[in-house]
């Protein structure tokens, strides 16, 4: 667990997490919901903040009441020093203001860094929810309610972490990776002979050595995301063949999109290899 400092410095930037009460402009069926409280909450059941941020605008208001951003990471879900398996990383987004301008919402999922600046996409969710701040029992239950509805988003996300971690111990075979191949290449457009799908097997990074299926998923989500692989050839009358490589995706929402494509259909296969 990191400590009271470390969270207090990550959380200093950020001055709507220990706002004590919701705008003057708004009615009385606006239940304000404590930030703190919801930091609180999440590291008592082991997620710890990462990054906190509000929006920032040129018009003059509170920033107190500003809509906000938590990012939290559980530590027991870093592998051998590094966060996340093979690149990815379980967090829990949290979303909240209380100026009206959104409800309380959560996020969870893996997410992947996809630069140096330390952008990060979600390349799967384990649901999305929210808490509306009119909400009839938030309002009859304060606390105790809130706190039951955080324990419960967050009790979804090692129940998915387990699954992820039978990944790792099933082993595929040729044929069945050169299937999974098949169907992953489909979401880039690929039309190729069976064995041109073997490039997917050279792994680009040293994490990515190996053939269970999380190894196989994280090799063949490089290729499609970053580029590489030559998808075909064509004969022209110099009987000359031109390979066409494929180049890395750019657009985010793009990439955000084939990871959830292929997260879906890894289910699938792990399904199938059971």
């Amino acid at each position: 667990m990191i400590t009271i400092d470390k969270v207090d410095s990550i959380l200093k930037e950020c001055p709507p997490v220990d706002s004590l009460g919701a705008s003057s402009k708004l009615t009385d069926r606006y239940q304000f919901i404590s930030t703190r409280r919801v930091v609180d909450t999440f590291r008592d059941l082991g997620w710890e903040p990462r990054q906190a941020f509000y929006v920032k605008t040129k018009v003059t208001s509170d920033p107190l009441h500003k809509r906000h951003c938590i990012r939290f990471r559980n530590p027991k879900f870093e592998l051998d020093g590094q966060d996340g398996f093979g690149g990815v990383t379980p967090e829990i987004v949290v979303n909240n203001s209380h100026d009206g301008s959104c409800s309380l919402q959560l996020m969870a999922g893996l997410f992947r860094m996809v630069c140096s600046n330390g952008l990060t996409i979600r390349e799967e969710s384990y649901g999305d929810t929210r808490l509306r701040h009119d909400n009839q029992h938030l309002k009859a239950l304060g606390d105790i309610y809130l706190r039951g509805f955080l324990k419960g988003f967050a009790h979804q996300v090692p129940n998915q972490m387990a699954s992820i971690k039978g990944w790792e111990d099933l082993e595929m075979s040729r044929g069945a990776r050169i299937s999974y191949y098949k169907e992953a290449g489909k979401l880039r457009g690929f039309d190729m002979h069976d064995w041109r799908y073997r490039q997917f097997d050279r792994a680009q990074r040293d994490a990515d050595v190996g053939q269970d299926l999380w190894t196989v998923y994280n090799r063949t989500q490089e290729y499609l995301v970053r580029g590489g692989i030559q998808n075909h050839y064509d004969f022209d009358y110099d009987k000359k063949r031109n390979y066409t490589t494929q180049t890395p995706l750019s657009n985010i929402q793009r990439i955000e999109d084939l990871n959830k494509e292929l997260w879906s259909l890894t289910c699938e296969t792990a399904a199938s290899l059971n």
